[in-house]
């Protein structure tokens, strides 16, 4: 029922007479949060959502269609069914959703219009603890502190990026002052070993300063220079993500409509990999085109794919098809964990690894193709136009992705896919996991944050 210590059949009698002579208080990390009721469900303490999650620096949405509380932090995401039966929420077990894990947790409970939520599960799923304290009459959490472990800027052509690596989740906010062009970021509860500056070109100062029980980041970016900055979870805690980049590089997609091509990959002979419980990657990625194709239309664009049945059109029939357009889509399947994906934009390989994934995705009768070979020279030459806008694309839906449901991508690839060719720099191909491409779920998602990285162009 508590954690941190095992409550007697006395303590749990000592719990409800307490509860009727004064009213049992929920505190988190010192601060008193009203409303906490242990009569939902008996046994198991509910605070509303709320104010538990401004106690704990999470941001909270609620669903009301789907019936989903979302709790968000420093890049984790925790999302809870909520009943309005306190009986259904109580025999749920496994309510909880932490980044698409499944985790042990009775629902959510909506009653009068507020929403009430379990104080154990959401207080472990952002690594905090919980204890009863009979002394006090309170539920006690306590979340962690944080070590900023690792701060690292990074140059590469077109912008610049500072990383941050926490050893916990801990929250942060940002404060733009555009008067002095100056971002500062704040880290609570997080610790430095000592003050450190930095150097770079879109800045003209960078400062990582610690503060009485926080951490400060503040940069003074130059008049040119736009910002960007996203958290994604690691192993302990998260990172912080903040990159720079010069101002109205590209322009938005001009016009009313936004014209999409989605190139389900591989089909006719060409089956794929083969996925079990799922069928071949072909027929997977057809299925998941056509729902893709439907949400775009849904939302106002014009939407043609390449091919609406099981066929298996030309490499360079599905390239061309992608001459002119304001986004060319290129979906396969890929041995990933679920809610993992990979993205690529054109540009020539940095890496031995990209020049593999590079022939793979080009197919076999075309490796040695002079199309191929003339491709490469194209991109070395820097003879094809919009590359720096695939680039953006690609981080700009890395970012908003995992901000709208927290799909993780890897970190995107530029190489030589001869499927992109015909699109330029407007063309990107994603690899997903086979329970992502089946999860119906996902298209409206990927539909909206393709749209709205178009709209911004790129970040």
């Amino acid at each position: 029922m508590f954690p941190l210590q095992k409550i007697t059949s006395t303590l749990v009698s000592l719990l409800f007479f307490t509860s009727a002579v004064a009213q049992l208080q929920l505190v988190v990390n010192g601060q008193p949060v009203e409303g906490l009721n242990t009569t939902l469900v008996p046994g198991t303490s509910y605070a509303p959502a709320q104010g538990y999650a401004e106690a704990l620096g999470a941001t909270f949405t609620f669903d009301a269609a789907n019936k989903l509380a979302s709790f968000s932090m420093a890049g984790k995401i925790a999302r809870l069914a909520v009943f309005t039966n306190p009986d259904d929420a109580a025999a749920a077990e496994i309510a909880l959703r932490l980044d698409h894990q499944a985790q042990s947790s009775s629902g959510g409970i909506e009653v009068g219009g507020q929403i009430f939520v379990p104080v154990k599960p959401i207080a472990l799923a952002f690594s905090g603890q919980v204890a009863f304290l009979p002394e006090q009459n309170q539920v006690a959490v306590v979340l962690p502190r944080a070590t900023i472990e690792d701060a690292e800027t990074h140059q590469t052509q077109g912008f610049e990026r500072f990383t941050f690596d926490l050893t916990a989740q801990v929250p942060y906010t940002s404060f733009y002052n555009a008067a002095l062009n100056t971002l500062q970021v704040r880290f609570e509860r997080t610790d430095i070993a000592r003050a450190r500056s930095f150097q770079g070109r879109r800045y003209l100062r960078a400062d990582l300063i610690p503060g009485s029980g926080h951490t400060d980041f503040r940069i003074q970016l130059s008049p040119e220079t736009d910002y960007r900055l996203y958290a994604t979870p690691n192993p302990r805690g998260y990172r912080l993500t903040v990159d720079l980049f010069v101002k109205a590089v590209v322009e938005a997609p001009s016009g009313n409509q936004i014209t999409v091509v989605i190139d389900p990959g591989h089909g006719g002979e060409d089956s794929g990999l083969i996925l079990p419980e799922f069928g071949t990657e072909g027929g997977l990625t057809l299925a998941f085109a056509q729902d893709l194709a439907a949400a775009f239309q849904a939302r106002g664009a014009d939407v043609t794919l390449t091919r609406r049945d099981d066929s298996n059109p030309s490499l360079e029939n599905r390239s061309g098809r992608g001459v002119g357009v304001d986004l060319f889509l290129s979906i396969h399947a890929a041995e990933l964990p679920r809610g993992q994906y990979n993205i690529y934009y054109l540009d020539e390989a940095e890496l031995v690894h990209d020049l593999d994934l590079a022939l793979r995705e080009n197919a076999e009768t075309a490796l040695e193709s002079p199309a191929t070979n003339q491709l490469r020279r194209q991109l070395l030459l820097r003879l094809i136009p919009d590359l720096t806008l695939g680039r953006r694309y690609a981080q700009g839906l890395s970012a908003e992705l995992f901000q709208a449901r927290g799909y993780r991508s890897n970190d995107p690839i530029g190489a030589p896919l001869y499927i992109l060719s015909g699109s330029a720099g407007r063309g990107l191909l994603m690899e997903l996991s086979p329970a992502d491409l089946d999860d119906s779920e996902l298209a409206p998602v990927l539909a909206a944050t393709l749209l709205t990285v178009l709209e911004r162009g790129g970040f």
